[in-house]
């Protein structure tokens, strides 16, 4: 009897045992946060995008009732920054940003990258975009964008295009072909884009780099460069007095400082990636409640009408999307990119 009795005290203890050590994880997830909260940027000093993901994540910091704070890895094209987000602890304490740059041109333009942005990373929310207006020097004569990329058909690399180079990292100076590596401000996000329209048309263009978007706004209309990607809001007054010629703007619709400016779908450019997007990630593998808990304050502080307003003074637009709708817009803009290169026989040299 005196032994069944040790046996069953043996027994209720392992069970006590291993409920508590399955409660264990729910428990810690329950509690989170319960530490500050890293968020890693590609971003370097003075960067415009970089300031806005401080205000979002200040604000959602609030929300969740622990601090987030932001630590910049500039470097390599923002492969530095993607890589430290991919092999970060899962616990939910580390997150990221991820915009157009990394989870696109990226991986579109160098095959050896070494990272899947759907299969590799936690999505958590699509912050904020902006479309570009492709704008060129009415003195070169060009009216639509079928008259730029004939032109960098015919003289391969003697047109230049200003490229805003606003961070630190390598990729400084000027140059042609693919600039998958250079930088990693949002002009990085600009220079790819004309890397995909290379690859998909056959033009070439040279590239021309500009300490911040000012200075290339004004060599644009000094005439050193011939053409340049730029926020719709910053160059319709250019536009309107006839400074500058606005070729087409990218994005599915007509954008509301240039009306008259038709999409490049409506010109025929069907296959080319929209403008630039910033969004937030997390490692994979993060614990759903902790990754839901992380998208619901992310996109809560978006929707705040402080951080609203700063994203939109900035020239882009709110996005606040969910995972879902974030990992499809990243699945369409891949297969876009994708099939520009293979049908324009590959990214240029």
């Amino acid at each position: 009897m005196r032994d069944l009795g040790r046996l069953a005290a043996r027994v209720c203890v392992g069970v006590l045992a291993c409920v508590a050590a399955l409660a264990a994880p729910a428990a810690s997830a329950q509690a989170w946060p319960g530490r500050p909260i890293r968020v890693i940027e590609p971003f370097g000093p003075g960067d415009v995008a970089g300031a806005l993901v401080r205000a979002v994540v200040e604000r959602a910091g609030e929300l969740l009732g622990q601090p987030m704070y932001v630590e910049s890895r500039p470097g390599a094209g923002t492969r530095t920054a993607t890589e430290a987000i991919r092999r970060a602890p899962r616990d939910g304490y580390t997150i990221g940003v991820m915009g157009s740059v990394s989870a696109v041109y990226v991986p579109v333009l160098d095959a050896a990258v070494g990272y899947d942005p759907l299969a590799d990373f936690t999505l958590l929310a699509l912050g904020f975009e902006s479309d570009y207006a492709i704008v060129a020097d009415p003195r070169a004569g060009w009216r639509t964008m079928a008259d730029l990329v004939a032109a960098g058909r015919v003289a391969p690399g003697r047109i230049a295009y200003a490229y805003a180079y606003a961070s630190t990292g390598t990729g400084a100076g000027t140059g042609a072909g693919t600039g998958a590596g250079a930088g990693t401000g949002l002009g990085d996000a600009s220079s790819l884009w004309v890397d995909v329209l290379q690859a998909t048309t056959g033009a070439r263009f040279r590239r021309v780099t500009y300490p911040d978007e000012a200075q290339a706004l004004q060599g644009l209309i000094d005439g050193t460069v011939g053409f340049a990607l730029a926020a719709p809001a910053q160059v319709a007054p250019h536009v309107e007095a006839g400074r500058l010629t606005a070729l087409g703007v990218t994005g599915a619709q007509r954008l509301a400082p240039l009306q008259q400016v038709r999409t490049l779908s409506e010109q025929g450019f069907t296959a080319l990636p929209g403008g630039n997007w910033i969004g937030f990630v997390a490692p994979p593998g993060v614990p759903r409640n902790v990754a839901e808990r992380l998208s619901q304050a992310l996109r809560e502080s978006l929707r705040t009408p402080d951080v609203r307003e700063r994203i939109e003074q900035a020239g882009f637009v709110v996005s606040a999307l969910p995972p879902d709708a974030f990992a499809a817009r990243v699945r369409g803009d891949l297969h876009r990119a994708r099939d520009a290169v293979r049908r324009g026989g590959g990214v240029p040299q």
